[in-house]
């Protein structure tokens, strides 16, 4: 639930919805399987042409939501964090914040703000949208902690910021590990 009175200084915690606070995959097997009759693994529909890619990402985002699975393990560590200000960065769609808000409110994931990808940026990558979001919002913290799910996006990231007091969590089933990236 988002909290009134959020601490501004100290530290940031910036953290990815899809296969990392949230795990998406049975949605995108799911949405497809729909669309090109197999459910596809992660590493196929990334490998997707990008009107394919963001096909199976809406269809599956719209239909199939109810099968997101929380990670409990990073669902836990937000509750835990009493001075630190959390904002769930996602690179979906704002068309996708009903969705995303009913996910957070019925797991009670903790956050200060959510912050989705508006319609004239989804032409910008992920990666690169992301690094401009926090280059920005990472500015008057000591420490910043980024939990993703893409080892790329890690490094890309951490490239693009070069700054002391960042550490990346590379999240995955099961596991939260820090990764420089590489």
């Amino acid at each position: 639930m988002p909290r009134t009175a959020p601490q501004r200084n100290g530290k940031l915690v910036i953290v990815d919805f899809d296969n990392t606070l949230f795990f998406t995959d049975r949605c995108n097997a799911m949405a497809s399987k729909e669309l090109f009759g197999r459910a596809m693994s992660l590493k196929e529909i990334r490998a997707l042409q990008r009107a394919d890619k963001s096909r199976v990402y809406a269809l599956s985002f719209s239909k199939y939501a109810h099968l997101c699975i929380p990670n409990a393990k990073l669902v836990r560590a937000l509750r835990a964090e009493n001075t630190a200000k959390i904002i769930i960065l996602t690179a979906k769609s704002r068309e996708s914040e009903p969705t995303v808000l009913r996910l957070l409110r019925k797991y009670d994931v903790r956050y200060d703000r959510m912050i989705l990808r508006p319609k004239r940026e989804l032409s910008k990558s992920d990666e690169g949208w992301k690094l401009e979001r926090i280059r920005s919002l990472s500015r008057g913290f000591e420490t910043v902690e980024l939990y993703e799910d893409k080892k790329d996006n890690i490094a890309y990231i951490l490239n693009g910021i070069r700054r002391r007091g960042v550490s990346a969590f590379l999240v995955r089933p099961g596991s939260i590990t820090r990764s420089d990236g590489y």
